[in-house]
Formats: C-alpha cells, structure tokens, sequence
C-alpha cells in the first residue's frame, strides 16, 4: 500500500450530470490521452501519472477493451514498461474514506483485467483509490498478477 499526495486547489468542480466519481476518472483518462483538463482535476491526474513513472510505464493506454473468447472488459489504465511488460491500473472514488485494504470484488476486476490483458512475460496491476477528501491517491499494487488473474478467471467461468 502506498499513498500519493495530491497538491493543488481543494475544490473540484463535477461535470454536468456526472458524479465527482465519474468526472475524476474522465479527467484522469484524459489526461493521459493528452489532452487538458480543468485545474481543479489537474493535481489527481499530476499525482497519479508520477506514481506510474516511479513505476517504470512508458507508454499508456486508456479505456482500453481488452476480451478473450469468453469475457470482455474495459481497463481503465493498460500501460507498458520499456520491456514491453504489461500492467493493469483500475481507477476506484473512494467518497467514504481511504480503504486499509483493496476491496474483495475490487481485487476480483483487477484479477480478470490482468487474465484478460495476459501474454508473454509478467503482467503487473494495481487499484488506486482517489479520496478527495483526504487529497491523496492509495495505491494497492501487485508487482505479479499470475496467480490472482488465474484464480479469478477460474471463478469467473
């Protein structure tokens, strides 16, 4: 578990007819298509696109489809390192409160994201829990997601 710290401005203004939930996560994935965002929006994506640097990604990809045969999904962060390793980052509001620990069905996306997104080589994952509130980003990350995508694409079928 790690926390980054979010600077800027204490006030974030919601989209017309979109939570602040759903306007950060707009926010975050379009900054990281390269494109501007608000000020009041700018220190989460900030913060979250210096956690992924530390992390080695290079290259990012954002609501990406990715499907096997059976299942398909929407990943919220698909990114790369310069090996061509893959990591999986999903985006969660937490309105109530920084979590201690990932929530169960949380750990269950990220596990099917990872089995679904699965190819040669190490595949690596994350949720990030975005508290406004607390103006931090808590992140829970697993530096190999083999056993929990096979586990959950097991339950999953």
């Amino acid at each position: 578990m790690q926390d980054e710290e979010v600077h800027g401005p204490n006030f974030i203004r919601r989209r017309p007819r979109r939570s602040l939930g759903d306007t950060l996560h707009e926010a975050l994935a379009e900054a990281f298509s390269g494109s501007w965002v608000s000020r009041d929006v700018w220190p989460y994506c900030h913060a979250a696109k210096e956690w992924l640097d530390k992390q080695g990604v290079n290259r990012i990809e954002v609501e990406q489809p990715i499907q096997s045969n059976e299942r398909h999904g929407v990943c919220d962060v698909l990114a790369f390192d310069r090996n061509n390793a893959r990591f999986v980052l999903d985006w969660k509001y937490a309105n109530s409160g920084l979590p201690t620990k990932p929530k169960p069905e949380n750990v269950f996306q990220l596990g099917l994201y990872g089995a679904l997104a699965r190819g040669p080589g190490r595949i690596s994952g994350a949720i990030a829990y975005i508290a406004p509130r607390e103006r931090k980003i808590r992140i829970f990350n697993w530096a190999d997601l083999s056993d929990c995508a096979a586990e959950a694409d097991r339950l999953a079928a």
